[in-house]
């Protein structure tokens, strides 16, 4: 029965006690109750709700849900740190232009109404990325994950997958990086040669991400361990975070790689040559992290010095980590490679839960032979 009768004590105006009979029902997440009008008695309650009208579902439009999703100070946001997924200010207004284009195409559409081929056909005819329209599809996936706050029980469908259409970076080969490793290939009108070689030198030994290599520290070598310890990266403004990329305060996403014993000389040194205390950039230009369009230009001009052929490969800093991925993996397990890259789409084992340097050393001993035949 959607209605539900009971009795209630009323007290009149001439102060007498007298039981009466109501009725509530949901309406929504609002539960609302009304006088069985002229009934004295059970039976005539159960007949009198019984006469009413059906209840209408009340549905809730995608707007209603998505309108307050990525909103600085909202439960959304809340629950989102509590979960342990970033709310960086660069997450957050990603999410909301995202949003906003949902809301401006299905906002007044029922929130269960919502169907696999209605939001495919839509992306299919854009003229947008793989990537734009992936990420359409994981928030569009978030609304529905947050109609469950609002009361709304509704699975989140199973959307199509778009693939970026971008094409992966190549590599390098062994002979080839000898050929480019070479300190003079790396002047250029930023910054010191050496500083601009023994940068890239890290993101080609340790599998760096260009925003990673942007953010290191001098305390993120461990150097009687000939390790280092990659928590942070900086963001496009120079800000450093404590936690690594797809990682949150919560869940930094933290790992630890070995590297060859004469760049961990090469950064000791350079580190007492520059004076660097521990929680200085490590790699500098004016006193600011290396942007990333002066270490993009300066590697392309490495690049070109080095002789390399460039003709139908597509040579950019972040094929350092490609390479370091396809090296390492000739000798390493895929797990293990997976582990040192910090690939946040696969399951990390458990010590990176709750990230130990200690567990991470030992967990990585297998990998120091590997990483000194990089060059081989």
């Amino acid at each position: 029965m959607e209605y539900h009768i009971f009795q209630k004590t009323v007290v009149g105006k001439n102060g007498k006690s007298t039981k009466r009979y109501y009725y509530w029902y949901k309406e929504g997440n609002i539960q609302r109750q009304k006088i069985c009008k002229n009934c004295k008695t059970k039976a005539e309650a159960l007949a009198f709700v019984s006469s009413l009208p059906a209840i209408k579902e009340k549905s809730t439009l995608v707007k209603d849900i998505a309108n307050n999703m990525y909103i600085p100070g909202s439960p959304h946001l809340m629950r989102r740190e509590q979960l342990g997924r970033s709310i960086v200010e660069e997450t957050i207004k990603d999410g909301r232009i995202y949003i906003n284009h949902i809301i401006k195409k299905w906002g007044d559409y029922s929130i269960t109404d919502i169907t696999v081929d209605q939001v495919g056909n839509y992306l299919f005819s854009l003229k947008k990325s793989g990537s734009w329209k992936a990420r359409y599809i994981s928030i569009f996936g978030e609304i529905f994950d947050e109609a469950v706050w609002y009361g709304v029980k509704v699975m989140r469908p199973n959307f199509p997958a778009f693939a970026p259409k971008s094409r992966k970076k190549d590599i390098f080969y062994p002979a080839e990086l000898k050929q480019l490793f070479l300190k003079e290939n790396f002047s250029n009108p930023y910054t010191d040669s050496e500083t601009m070689f023994l940068f890239f030198t890290c993101c080609i030994f340790a599998g760096l991400r260009l925003s990673e290599a942007r953010a290191l520290t001098p305390r993120q070598f461990i150097f009687d361990k000939k390790a280092l310890v990659i928590d942070g990266f900086c963001k496009k403004n120079g800000m450093r975070t404590n936690f690594n990329k797809k990682g949150s305060l919560l869940d930094t996403k933290a790992r630890i790689v070995l590297l060859p014993e004469n760049v961990i000389t090469q950064v000791q040194n350079y580190i007492l040559k520059q004076n660097k205390t521990n929680d200085d950039f490590l790699f500098t230009c004016n006193n600011l992290p290396i942007r990333i369009d002066q270490a993009e230009k300066s590697f392309s001009m490495a690049i070109l010095k080095s002789g390399i052929e460039q003709k139908g490969r597509k040579l950019s800093p972040h094929s350092l980590r490609y390479t370091y991925i396809t090296q390492m993996r000739r000798t390493l397990s895929g797990e293990l490679v997976r582990e040192l890259v910090g690939h946040s789409n696969v399951a990390m084992t458990d010590y990176y839960t709750q990230f130990s340097v200690e567990n991470g050393l030992a967990h990585i001993a297998s990998t120091g032979d590997a990483v000194e035949k990089l060059f081989d």
